[in-house]
């Protein structure tokens, strides 16, 4: 029979983090005031009823209420950490910002045009005056104006109004607006003109120290190792810096469900400390050397933390491993799950919008996994000779790895690398190889002779790892992609791996009944979803600055309309429409021209009995009666809908290739005159299901 005993962590934590979601997605539900005062209920119940329960036993049990106000703890932790709270916040400004003073509170980021930079307010300028203000916003600086970003703790004078950032523009599109929040940013600002650096106070000196350690160990790998490619993947293995990553490199090593090498993590970190370990093995026969062996490991985990930057992937899993490191001198009375509990615990302490990352919750979930699954695959297959085992040991690890993420992989990542296990036979080890040899590189580096060679090692080694992913991603089937699930369909799909795992674990029936409804459960989800949403017929216009995009879905396959421009672009089609493809299981997408008819200003045609007038240019004469389904606007082609009198429509849509302010006048004029007129450069996407 289980029981919680031993997880008494794991439940604290567990309450913890559902306390944290109610505050995310139902932040108003409770006033703050109120969610303190029953904390504090809460926490005097549970000392009142403890006291009882040691005195006569045969009470109500003291941990119902403990569990109870760590939930409200956690929700009262997202609440005070919204920075939106303090009335000084730039979202309460009601006056328009025309200049403000900011800090650099974080090393730039290089994109493909720009620099991205995060900094927090100091003050703005308003028609009123200078007033202190506070929040982080993010500036983008193009690299034809600035060839060098500021550096952190820069302090900056720049004119001009930050921006809350926007919504996403197209259905199903990442949620930036959203991403961002969790890290506590609502605004941005793209800087086209002067930014004077009026002064250097870096907030943090720790911090500053290690972002020049980072720039140093960037600077010697960069002089060491040859090769765009290889370089790039060298920094972003040692390092975790992933600029220098090319969009066809990632996107191979994701085909191959490698991708998880190329950013500093918990592997990683992993065989870091188990080197350490392996190397202080004989300090642990001495008194009190397990607590060395534990204490240097830590000093020297968070030495590598410094190096890179103390980024937040690699703080979160030095902080994992700190833990572990700190609970094997008591390896007899703790145990792993709580061990990996309270690490969790005090990453969501500091930061509880953490729940929320990518990166935090596949690290945990692959942890969990490797930690319950990997003993019991292991022990079904006894090898018979040391190469075997260790294949079998590694092959072992991502089976459970995959398994336990593979509900976050679905839906994050929409696809499914068919060949993982063959994949990450070779790249793990490879990985482990390009790690070792970067650190030795930067450890080194005062030697030039021998980084030199250690650095030519490692491109080869990188060259060789870079050969195997792009071979297996060539290999035919080699991935599934194309997979869309809902959030319901993903929780059901975790539900139904637990459940499982529970089954082959217990063997009772009762297992066996939950996976069957499970799994009923989600056959069923699955198909309500494709016959209330790809067996359609559906119109699509997206909302893709300063193009026009239309897609006519039917059942799955489409007739895409759009310029050639962006037709070639596959980074701003697999950004804006890619998503919505994918919701609306679009499988095969054809850029054929229908049959049209020309008329001045435009064409006419039929799609699914529909009648569609599309004005792609200004007529040079009033356009006759026409009696139509749809009216598409594109490239400024009317001023007014004056030029449209003659022509009855159900609905007027304005695509995106339309000037912003010809979009709002028109929109403004329709509202006024009661035209149904749709503006996607302000009302987002469009979409709507065709009746037959």
């Amino acid at each position: 029979m289980f029981t919680w005993i031993p997880y008494a962590f794991v439940r604290i934590v567990v309450f913890f983090i559902a306390g944290i979601l109610a505050g995310l997605y139902w932040p108003v539900s409770i006033p703050p005031l109120y969610a303190i005062l029953a904390l504090l209920v809460l926490i005097g119940a549970y000392f009142v009823f403890t006291w009882r329960h040691l005195r006569y036993e045969k009470t109500i049990n003291p941990g119902v209420f403990g569990l109870v106000a760590i939930l409200f703890a956690g929700f009262i932790n997202v609440q005070l950490r919204d920075p939106r709270i303090w009335h000084s916040h730039l979202s309460h400004e009601r006056d328009s910002v025309e200049a403000y003073v900011a800090t650099v509170r974080a090393a730039p980021q290089r994109k493909d045009k720009t620099w991205k930079v995060e900094v927090s307010l100091n003050k703005i300028r308003t028609s009123l005056g200078w007033k202190k203000s506070e929040g982080k916003l993010l500036l983008y600086l193009p690299h034809t104006n600035f060839a060098k970003p500021p550096e952190y703790g820069d302090v900056l004078f720049i004119e001009g109004t930050p921006a809350s950032v926007p919504p996403p523009a197209n259905l199903g599109e990442f949620d930036y607006k959203k991403f961002l929040s969790y890290q506590g940013i609502y605004h941005q600002h793209f800087i086209r003109g002067k930014l004077v650096v009026i002064a250097h106070a870096p907030p943090s000196f720790f911090i500053d120290q290690a972002i020049k350690a980072r720039h140093w160990a960037e600077t010697n790998l960069a002089r060491y190792v040859d090769g765009t490619r290889e370089r790039g993947i060298a920094i972003a293995l040692v390092l975790g810096v992933t600029d220098g990553l090319d969009r066809e490199l990632v996107g191979a090593y994701g085909a191959t469900g490698t991708l998880h090498v190329l950013a500093v993590s918990g592997l990683h970190i992993s065989i870091i400390y188990m080197i350490i370990a392996w190397i202080l093995t004989p300090l642990n026969r001495s008194t009190n050397g397990k607590w060395t062996v534990a204490a240097i490991s830590i000093v020297i985990l968070w030495s590598y933390a410094f190096i890179t930057g103390l980024s937040p992937s690699v703080l979160r899993a030095v902080t994992m491993f700190t833990f572990v490191a700190l609970a094997k001198p008591w390896k007899q009375t703790i145990n792993i799950y709580n061990t990996l509990a309270c690490s969790a615990f005090l990453l969501l302490l500091f930061d509880p919008q953490m729940i929320m990352s990518v990166g935090f919750q596949l690290s945990y979930l692959a942890v969990l996994g490797i930690v319950y699954l990997h003993p019991k695959l292991y022990e079904r297959f006894e090898p018979s000779s040391r190469v075997v085992d260790e294949i079998w040991k590694v092959t072992a690890v991502s089976i459970a790895a995959q398994v336990a993420t593979l509900p976050l992989g679905l839906y994050y990542f929409h696809q499914f690398p068919n060949y993982f296990i063959i994949s990450n036979l070779l790249v793990i080890p490879a990985s482990f190889v390009v790690l070792i040899a970067g650190i030795l590189v930067l450890a080194l580096s005062w030697i030039s002779f021998v980084a030199s060679v250690l650095g030519c090692l490692l491109m080869w080694v990188i060259k060789i790892m870079n050969a195997i992913v792009f071979l297996i991603e060539s290999i035919p089937g080699s991935v599934t992609d194309d997979i869309f699930f809902t959030t319901f369909q993903a929780i059901l799909l975790a539900l139904l791996i637990v459940s499982l795992l529970c089954l082959f674990e217990r063997k009772q029936f009762g297992y066996a009944v939950l996976s069957f409804c499970i799994a009923l459960t989600l056959g069923g989800s699955r198909w309500v979803y494709h016959f209330t949403n790809i067996a359609q017929q559906r119109v699509s216009v997206y909302n893709v600055s300063k193009h026009a995009a239309v897609e006519l879905v039917n059942r799955g396959q489409s007739l895409f309309l759009t310029d050639s421009v962006l037709r070639d672009d596959t980074k701003k089609i697999d950004f804006h429409i890619t998503p919505s493809r994918l919701m609306f299981g679009v499988y095969a997408a054809k850029s054929d021209s229908l049959v049209t008819k020309r008329v001045d200003g435009g064409k006419l045609f039929i799609w699914c009995d529909k009648y569609f007038l599309w004005l792609d240019h200004k007529p040079q004469q009033e356009i006759p009666k026409l009696s139509v389904d749809y009216v598409l606007v594109s490239n400024n082609a009317m001023s007014s809908l004056e030029a449209i009198r003659n022509v009855t429509a159900r609905r007027v849509i304005v695509d995106s290739s339309n000037s912003f302010y010809l979009a709002k006048r028109l929109s403004d004029e329709a509202q006024k005159q009661g035209v149904d007129l749709v503006a996607v450069s302000q009302q987002g996407s469009y979409h709507e299901t065709i009746d037959l």
